[in-house]
């Protein structure tokens, strides 16, 4: 290949549109999965051991086969959102050797994860003080059961605004917008990474995931949180792969075929084979891994699937459109409000729907889910205008202020015949953004 800057440049944009295309998706399938399983809880059935749930509608146990499931399934596109990151985090960082990127980026994570994160909460305990969340309607409407462990007490301002503030994000307190679970561990995963690297380099492989272990077992014994963090520094690894020199149709969708399999894996008997050799369990504080082995077969095909976006630049073009970029770039703020907006508009509407004005449950479903998609990528489009993008300028510029300091230590030197760099091209050009 080439080493034209030029073509270069493209190529890592192109890459880049490609990973964002697939956020957009990933996320895309986390909407569905909340959204169906709250208003067709058949569709749970294979995702569960043991389940006795019956089909209420014919359609459901075609859309329970693991080739439909595999794009509502949620656990899987959380685990694709966590294998980005680690390759994403530290992919500056690995092409220029410079830990000042690990540094930027560790500054600037809780403003970038914490502020849109907070902005959702408190948006979620306005629409509850104000009785806009209907999930205790759930049984009336004949809908999932589980939703109504949502929005059942009133939550006071101070702890709204306390969870908003550090809740979430330091301690993992979701009863406002549970989906934000994923964000203790982003933080928590990423800052852990960053130091990982910072301290050790990326020469020394076994170092690393020893010492990532370690301080994941400490923070989070016993607990599935394990399986994601390691998610997120086996995504790091990605880097480690020249995949410009390496490109390859075939190889990339064998990757992506298998991650799919991976990620479509639940208990029925079609991955019986699968469970053949049982996942040996270690013992405390390592989480039992044959209890969430849902979780650990998800994080493999989320780490085949990205490494096979990468290995192709067809495939990585399949992933490149405008909708799809747009999407992933929408993808934060739709993760931040699906939930609040399922339980509010949603449930709302089915309940006005199904209860008050007697339509059939389908079609009621029907018009729901379509205006509640249009309702939060509406929300989306504003919510990532006004606080997604401004976080992550304000994050950026904390990061930059941090690190002043280190930087005015940089003074372009003056030589003979060699022109000077100004002070404000040197922070441009150390500067990871």
């Amino acid at each position: 290949m080439n080493g034209h800057p030029s073509a270069l440049t493209s190529e890592k944009r192109d890459k880049n549109l490609a990973l964002e295309g697939l956020r957009g998706i990933a996320c895309l399938s986390v909407f569905l999965c909340h959204f169906l399983f709250s208003f067709f809880p058949y569709l749970t059935s294979n995702f569960s051991p043991n389940s006795q749930l019956p089909p209420a509608f014919a359609w459901e146990s075609v859309a329970s086969l693991p080739i439909a499931t595999v794009f509502f399934s949620g656990n899987f596109g959380v685990a694709i959102f966590f294998a980005m990151s680690g390759f994403l985090l530290t992919n500056r960082y690995f092409q220029s050797g410079d830990k000042q990127a690990l540094s930027y980026g560790a500054a600037k994570r809780y403003l970038r994860l914490g502020l849109p994160a907070a902005a959702s909460i408190m948006i979620a305990w306005t629409l509850a003080t104000l009785g806009w969340m209907f999930t205790q309607k759930a049984a009336v409407i004949e809908a999932a059961g589980w939703p109504m462990a949502f929005y059942k007490e009133p939550t006071t301002f101070w702890r709204a605004l306390a969870d908003a503030v550090y809740g979430a994000a330091v301690f993992g307190r979701t009863e406002l917008n549970s989906p934000l679970w994923t964000i203790q561990i982003e933080l928590i995963g990423s800052l852990l990474l960053f130091a990982t690297y910072a301290f050790f380099g990326v020469r020394y492989f076994l170092v690393n995931l020893a010492f990532f272990v370690g301080a994941v077992l400490v923070m989070f014994p016993n607990s599935q949180a394990q399986i994601h963090c390691l998610t997120i520094f086996a995504g790091s690894l990605l880097n480690y792969v020249r995949f410009e020199r390496s490109r390859s149709p075939p190889i990339s969708a064998a990757l992506i075929g298998v991650g799919f399999v991976l990620g479509a894996y639940d208990y029925s008997l079609w991955f019986d084979w699968m469970r053949i050799v049982p996942i040996p369990t270690l013992g405390t504080p390592v989480v039992d891994l044959a209890q969430y082995d849902r979780y650990v077969f998800n994080a493999f095909g989320a780490i085949l699937v990205v490494a096979g976006l990468l290995s192709s630049e067809r495939v990585s073009a399949l992933f490149s459109s405008n909708i799809l970029a747009y999407l992933g770039r929408l993808s934060f703020s739709i993760y931040l409000l699906h939930w609040p907006i399922t339980c509010s508009l949603a449930f709302g509407m089915m309940y006005a729907f199904k209860v008050r004005l007697g339509w059939d449950y389908q079609v009621a479903a029907l018009v729901t889910f379509c205006t509640s998609l249009i309702a939060t990528l509406g929300a989306a489009w504003l919510f990532e205008r006004y606080v997604d993008s401004p976080s992550q300028k304000l994050a950026g510029h904390f990061a930059k202020e941090v690190l002043a300091p280190s930087r005015r230590n940089v003074r372009p030197q003056k030589q003979s015949g060699v022109a000077t760099v100004s002070k404000d091209e040197v922070d441009r050009r150390q500067s990871p953004v």
